[in-house]
């Protein structure tokens, strides 16, 4: 099966990696992949290369900043030429920005390819501002809204990151037995839980600190959470503590009770997981926000898959997933108070975070490895490519 995925982002970055890894496992099952991005500088020029043995497509684009994500006119017209002259057999677009949604939808209506549509972002009922900043918000993003709902009773299968947006799916008219729910996952084989006191040695970070590790960007919101509740922290554990940020471009450092913090610039994967092996625990603060209760944040399946344990708060499907599988500790409240009282109740929990942490390994090898979920996502292609077939005789 010839399979065009079709994608918003940047070349390498945000969710790239991700999506690249999962095409590498599609691959195995026997699906060619072409994966169609956009170029982070070429503005007049489509180029193609191979990654991990899958075909990689960068279209050009004449936007800039945080603009370039999915709304530029010639990079729709670049990609619908691409897409309208190779022979695929399915077309899977991951979100419904223009730059995805119309060469998909008109490869589908003018030649019959079979689209299975994702949902993985929230963009309405005031999302677009929190994810992509103001300038976004306040021009492509006033119509986003209507955008990533008026498509979708299009697809012939779609899959969403989350039971939120399953809900909000249904709620259209998709028929329920249609959807796939399908989290971004992690390769299990690639990368798992190291010794700790080696990759301390390794990254010559102190032996006997408490490390707390977050990866990846951090919105305001967000941030203030997480900084508000480590002074709370700080006040008992202060001395004790060392917080690794990973790729966070800001994070004050205002002194009083706040711990110490290392703060290291964006790093390879695979010296990210050493961080993960040197930590104690993983973080992910975030505010009950629409977009966060929407989303599905992609970090913590490496998170889960170092065999760390990790202090959330109840955004996406992890209030029911902790519950099920005891992968951490849930704040009740996503309040800098009730966060502090998470991390709180983990800290002095430690003598079973080597347990937790061999519960989120199991739960990433069982539901969160790309070759697990390459399998349920390529039965979703082979339905709809029968259903295709099926309308066209």
């Amino acid at each position: 099966m010839k399979v065009l995925q079709l994608i918003h982002n940047q070349h390498r970055t945000g969710p790239y990696p991700k999506i690249l890894e999962q095409a590498e496992a599609l691959q195995e099952l026997g699906a060619r992949v072409t994966l169609l991005c956009t170029s982070r500088t070429h503005r007049f020029h489509l180029t193609q290369t191979e990654e991990r043995g899958v075909r990689v497509v960068i279209a050009p684009d004449l936007l800039w900043g945080r603009l370039r994500q999915g709304a530029d006119l010639w990079n729709t017209l670049r990609r619908l030429r691409f897409a309208m002259r190779e022979p695929f057999d399915l077309v899977h677009a991951i979100d419904a920005r223009p730059t995805v949604i119309l060469p998909a939808l008109w490869r589908k209506w003018r030649l019959g390819t079979p689209l299975v549509l994702s949902w993985w972002d929230l963009a309405g009922d005031g999302a677009t501002a929190s994810r992509s900043g103001l300038l976004y918000a306040r021009t492509v993003g006033r119509l986003e809204g209507r955008w990533e709902s008026m498509f979708r009773l299009s697809a012939d299968r779609a899959t969403v990151i989350s039971n939120d947006l399953r809900g909000r799916l249904e709620a259209l008219g998709y028929p329920r037995d249609h959807i796939l729910v399908q989290r971004v996952g992690c390769d299990t084989r690639a990368y798992g839980p190291a010794d700790k006191t080696s990759a301390r040695a390794r990254l010559t970070l102190p032996p006997d600190a408490t490390i707390l590790c977050y990866v990846g960007a951090l919105l305001p919101p967000d941030q203030r959470l997480l900084k508000q509740a480590l002074c709370l922290v700080g006040a008992r554990y202060r001395d004790e503590l060392l917080i690794v940020m990973i790729g966070t471009p800001v994070f004050p450092d205002d002194g009083g009770s706040q711990p110490r913090l290392l703060r290291v610039g964006p790093q390879p994967l695979e010296v990210v997981y050493r961080y993960l092996a040197a930590a104690d625990l993983c973080l992910l603060p975030m505010t009950a926000s629409v977009a966060n209760r929407a989303r599905w944040p992609s970090k913590v399946a490496d998170y889960f898959n170092a065999g760390r344990p990790v202090v959330a708060t109840k955004v996406s499907d992890l209030d029911e997933l902790y519950a099920q599988h005891s992968l951490g500790y849930v704040a009740e409240h996503a309040s800098p108070e009730g966060y502090a009282e998470a991390l709180l109740r983990a800290l002095d929990a430690r003598a079973e975070c080597e347990a937790v942490g061999g519960a989120c390994r199991r739960f990433a090898q069982e539901h969160l490895d790309t070759r697990v979920l390459a399998r349920d996502l390529m039965a979703l292609y082979e339905g709809a490519a029968r259903e295709g077939m099926r309308t066209l005789n």
